[in-house]
């Protein structure tokens, strides 16, 4: 049951990213390698969902955005969310972000 939520919500997922090429056009672009941790948090660029932060790994791709500024999000369950703004020149750039864990919520009862 439960490998079918997540394949279910991974088809999601899918059919609500934005392809790249929508979002850039035929502007020139830099690429961005994103080191997250956890690795499969979203990302979304400028407020739309492009797609898990391990499809801009580096190994299996790069994030390509137009030149000038962009805001980074990523989010993830069981992790606190993230913001990056970023001002894309020509230079290829990595950003590193480890998402620290969600606080564990206390049992509101026992008090």
């Amino acid at each position: 049951m439960k490998t079918i939520a997540v394949v279910v919500s991974l088809v999601a997922l899918a059919a609500c990213a934005v392809p790249l090429d929508q979002l850039n056009g035929d502007r020139p672009t830099t690429d961005y390698v994103l080191k997250v941790s956890p690795d499969d948090a979203k990302v979304y660029l400028d407020g739309r969902l492009i797609g898990r932060a391990r499809r801009f790994d580096g190994e299996s791709g790069r994030l390509a955005v137009t030149a000038g500024g962009h805001v980074l999000r990523f989010e993830h369950d069981d992790f606190q969310n993230e913001t990056r703004e970023v001002v894309a020149g020509r230079q290829p750039t990595v950003i590193d972000v480890r998402m620290l864990p969600k606080p564990k919520k206390t049992d509101l009862a026992d008090d």
